[in-house]
């Protein structure tokens, strides 16, 4: 025997080969041999004199182990409680396995498998009786194992197994979600059962709201979103859901804003869309593209008081979405959610930067409005649909609230077209994305406040958060006669009834236009410029102020400081001798009261 066999011995015995009887014949059983091997034997005959006869030759190969591969469910499915599932599989040389056997793990075990399924009979189909499930479970994953018939004795037997490459939801039929005190907004995930509204909500706690009106007299519909406002004592009120599940659902929009819900009880990403128009199905991104869909979904959230503009879409959970013509619909169906990063991200976060202005009625606990203005290197500085979303409706819910918007009314709206030929439906914008700030650059947005349903006495906070942002050119809110330093300030209080217009501005203006960025104060361009090495700066401060005067390079890092501290009102000449630097362009940035102002000034040695 080759492959380090030796001969065998007269007794029929040699390492793991034997001699044995089988059906009258003899056989040699050579055993411990690796798989997908080809082996090779002589076997000659030997009289009693020792002589042997020619060899005679023969070769044979060992199989190849089995394999079993999971196919469905493997990730993303969505199935019923209780219901009958079939398990679709395949296994690898089906010859040598003896028999298959099927676990499920439910969610926050890692390692602790049930077995819910045996069987010898290879040949069946499996079916399994979907595990219990009491409200939406996900997190759940199915494992097949097969057994193999071992080796010539039956012994030595080898498992193999696979097992979901992504989890899956089982959901039961008879769901709940809490809804809040204050302003929610809702859909059901469920083909309700029994759709009337004061069948599903308590109607002497709870107001709804159907087409902007309140109403509690409206069916419940598949892919609908509604605010329900709350007005229980309680914190949060249970709501019961029964209806059937949907694995697939498809959604009609009409052109301007839609209130909308997820149909399905899985979490889905905008990404996963499909957005049909015309016959023709595009994914989201590319519905954005082609200016079909808005980017930003429109969510709102109870615990926050405020909407928000997310990138997926949660049961129970209500959204606006926006289309710029009929014949659009959206297609929801089941697919792999990452549970380690479900929560949705602002969709504002991919701009290069921003700044979110939010409004509400200081000292009471009601709705907050938002904004977003902003630079993006990808961005246009007209309208761009992609980029610049309209405002969403305004409801009139219980207790007062402010309405805050980006106001085109002047430029955009009033052309009635962008550059592309699509129409623009409105002057109120919720954001505003522009081209990035340049040298002696200047940007201004302007914007609109509205006091709704505030008492006489009431006082609005305007707050804002500001992203990372380089450059040392002023930003400035200017508003109420007031202008304020929104690097150095993150918030200021008006009266109700001075919440009206205002702006934002970045960068400077030139010293003979209205802006109030400089009719406080006026500063003289640098002179000599460009320089070598001293150049000076004329002040005119007309109130008697601290004043703060650093020079930053084009990186907007602060490179020197000319003077901080107390000036009197008067003329004044401030030199910078820039003798310890090296030639470029540098910015003089100069701070006094609420106002500043950004000079260029160029040295060459």
């Amino acid at each position: 025997l080759d492959n380090n066999c030796d001969i065998v011995d007269d007794d029929g015995s040699q390492g793991n080969g034997q001699w044995d009887q089988w059906d009258e014949s003899d056989r040699f059983i050579h055993r411990d041999l690796e798989t997908n091997t080809q082996y090779c034997y002589e076997v000659y005959v030997v009289n009693v004199q020792g002589l042997s006869s020619s060899a005679q030759s023969t070769c044979s190969t060992t199989g190849s182990p089995p394999n079993v591969n999971l196919i469905s469910p493997n990730g993303g499915e969505v199935i019923q409680s209780g219901a009958i599932v079939q398990i679709d599989y395949d296994i690898e040389n089906i010859e040598y396995v003896k028999d298959v056997e099927v676990f499920h793990k439910a969610p926050g075990y890692v390692d602790s498998w049930e077995s819910i399924y045996y069987s010898e009979d290879l040949s069946a189909s499996i079916t399994i009786q979907a595990p219990a499930a009491n409200q939406i479970q996900a997190g759940n994953a199915f494992k097949i194992k097969i057994t193999d018939i071992g080796d010539f004795d039956g012994l030595n037997s080898n498992t193999y197994s696979d097992e979901s490459d992504f989890s899956f939801i089982i959901s039961s039929t008879n769901l709940s979600f809490d809804i809040w005190q204050g302003l929610n907004l809702v859909g059901s995930p469920l083909d309700l059962s029994t759709p009337f509204f004061q069948d599903v909500f308590d109607s002497y706690s709870t107001i709804g709201y159907f087409n902007g009106l309140t109403n509690n007299s409206f069916n419940i519909e598949l892919g609908e979103g509604y605010y329900i406002y709350n007005f229980s004592e309680n914190y949060a009120t249970s709501v019961s859901l029964a209806g059937d599940l949907v694995l697939e659902h498809e959604i009609d929009l009409n052109q301007g804003w839609n209130l909308i819900s997820s149909p399905l009880v899985s979490g889905i990403y905008l990404d996963s869309l499909s957005v049909r128009h015309m016959d023709s199905y595009y994914d989201w991104q590319a519905s954005v593209s082609n200016n079909f869909i808005s980017p930003a979904l429109i969510g709102y959230s109870n615990q926050d008081l405020i909407h928000t503009a997310d990138s997926m879409m949660e049961p129970f959970k209500g959204y606006w979405v926006h289309a710029t013509t009929e014949d659009i619909s959206l297609v929801m169906r089941p697919h792999i959610l990452d549970l380690e990063d479900s929560e949705s991200p602002d969709v504002f976060d991919g701009h290069d930067w921003t700044i979110k202005v939010t409004s509400h009625e200081l000292g009471n606990e009601n709705i907050k409005d938002f904004i977003v203005i902003g630079t993006d290197s990808d961005a246009g500085e007209g309208f761009v649909y992609s980029e610049d979303i309209y405002d969403f409706p305004v409801i009139n819910f219980p207790g007062g609230q402010t309405n805050i918007y980006i106001d085109h009314s002047q430029d955009w709206f009033a052309s009635n077209v962008a550059d592309d030929g699509l129409i623009i439906e409105s002057a109120k914008f919720l954001s505003d994305i522009r081209t990035p700030m340049a040298l002696n650059s200047f940007k201004k947005w302007n914007i609109k406040g509205e006091a709704i349903n505030l008492g006489s006495s009431a006082s609005v906070k305007v707050g804002w958060e500001i992203s990372d942002v380089g450059g040392a050119y002023p930003i400035n809110m200017l508003i109420n006669n007031t202008v304020v330093d929104m690097r150095q300030e993150s918030f200021i209080v008006v009266a109700g009834e001075d919440f009206g217009d205002f702006s934002i501005e970045l960068g400077d203006e030139s010293l003979d236009n209205e802006s109030p960025l400089v009719s406080e104060f006026a500063i003289g361009n640098p002179y000599p410029n460009p320089f070598n090495p001293i150049t000076q700066l004329n002040l005119n401060i007309p109130v008697s102020s601290d004043v703060e005067i650093n020079v930053y390079d084009v990186g907007g890092n602060k490179v020197e400081s000319l003077h901080s501290g107390y000036i009197q009102s008067g003329e004044h000449t401030i030199d910078w001798n820039a003798s310890q630097q090296s030639s470029g362009i540098y910015f003089i940035k100069i701070e006094y009261q609420d106002s500043a102002i950004l000079k260029k000034a160029i040295l060459i040695k």
